[in-house]
């Protein structure tokens, strides 16, 4: 039995939820690494607009984005190869991210950091929901699992954030 588009679409949705979350979060310790000790200020900006576009991102643009042009892709490439497909999901996923990692990468100071946070990250990510969603098609483990990092993602960036602000403020 075939799951329905918009069965996969919905599991899609969690799977890329999750793994971008595990992906984003981590990559926003690099943060130390890229900026400019003598701008104050510059890391705590980053920071808040970082959570932002992760929140945007999150609600918005994956559930929107895999209802849609995840859809569109998913069917036309119904009867290629996995990887070739997870490969094209990892490239459209990318040149969404380059709207927002272009301007950030040549206007913030921060060096590398938006290309990795805005464009790789959700390159890997779409890459992996591809990969995986077969396999979470066919076990419930995989769907549940999904839902509970992505959940829990969220509160780690929160207390996250809420620690990077009072260590800045204090």
């Amino acid at each position: 039995m075939t799951a329905s588009p918009l069965y996969r679409a919905w599991v899609a949705t969690a799977l890329m939820a999750a793994l971008f979350a595990m992906l984003f979060i981590p990559s926003l310790f690099l943060l130390r690494v890229f900026a400019n000790p003598t701008e104050g200020f510059a890391d705590l900006a980053y920071v808040v607009v970082a959570l932002f576009a992760y929140a945007i991102t999150v609600v918005v643009l994956i559930p929107a984005t895999a209802h849609t042009l995840g859809r569109y892709i998913d069917r036309r490439t119904s009867t290629w190869p996995d990887l070739k497909a997870a490969m094209l999901f990892a490239g459209v996923a990318a040149m969404i991210g380059s709207l927002v990692a272009v301007p950030l990468t040549l206007d913030s100071g921060m060096g590398p950091l938006p290309f990795i946070n805005y464009m790789l990250v959700p390159g890997l990510a779409a890459f992996g929901t591809r990969m995986l969603l077969p396999v979470a098609l066919r076990v419930t483990a995989v769907r549940v699992s999904a839902i509970v990092i992505a959940t829990a993602a969220a509160g780690v960036l929160a207390v996250l954030a809420i620690w990077n602000l009072t260590q800045n403020v204090a």
